[in-house]
């Protein structure tokens, strides 16, 4: 009974780290008007989860960043909303930097876990005009350098099962901002947990050497 039990526990833990996660992203936008989902999917699709992806517009009173998210269910569409100040973005991105300081190895942990992406679809096309043409013009070209970018990141660093689909269509006549972005990409579970743990162990690691380092600073002082 109880060899069936750990038998059967392990082929479980086994089926999820093989298991590939589809990840779909959706995003469209013209001039105000915006929506985007994340779509997850396990098991061949039967298992599926969606996330709404908030619009971001700048606050007109303070320096924050307005999330909007609308709300889905049965009743009346709600809005909700929340404020990121620029001075919580930037004190976020400082302890980024810091965790990426002290995680040695962390961009060849990144690197190896994004040879195991695959890209399926990448489509991305843009409607830009500024209302003025040599301004519509720099700014598509600016755009498509954007893109281009990109392109090379993505074939880099992961699989492309697709040529990506990349586009802007400038419009010299009138101002407007429309676009639409598809992406599907897929990874089995557990290379993303082992890429975790990776991190997890590499930074566990460095701070045990840096308590280490300071025990030996202190001693050194005391003897002085």
């Amino acid at each position: 009974m109880l060899l069936a039990l750990v038998l059967t526990i392990t082929a479980i833990i086994f089926l999820i780290l093989i298991m590939k996660l589809e990840v779909e992203i959706n995003i469209t936008q013209k001039n105000k008007d915006f929506e985007g989902k994340v779509r997850l999917f396990l098991l061949f699709r039967l298992i599926r989860y969606t996330i709404s992806i908030p619009a971001i517009d700048m606050d007109k009173e303070t320096p924050s960043l307005v999330f909007k998210e609308k709300g889905e269910g049965t009743g009346p569409e709600t809005e909700k909303k929340t404020k990121l100040s620029v001075f919580d973005l930037v004190r976020s991105f400082q302890k980024f930097r810091e965790f990426l300081k002290d995680v040695k190895g962390f961009y060849i942990i990144t690197e190896k876990f994004m040879s195991k992406v695959t890209v399926s679809k990448l489509e991305w096309r843009t409607w830009l005009g500024a209302g003025d043409a040599a301004m519509t013009g720099q700014t598509s070209g600016l755009l498509w350098s954007v893109k281009g970018s990109l392109t090379g990141i993505l074939s880099r660093y992961m699989q492309l099962s697709s040529p990506p689909s990349m586009e802007v269509y400038p419009q010299f006549q009138h101002f407007m901002f429309a676009t639409v972005f598809r992406c599907m990409v897929s990874f089995r579970i557990g290379y993303a947990i082992l890429a975790g743990i990776k991190v997890l162990l590499h930074r566990k690691k460095i701070k045990k050497r840096q308590r280490t380092t300071l025990n030996h600073q202190h001693g050194r002082n005391l003897h002085v």
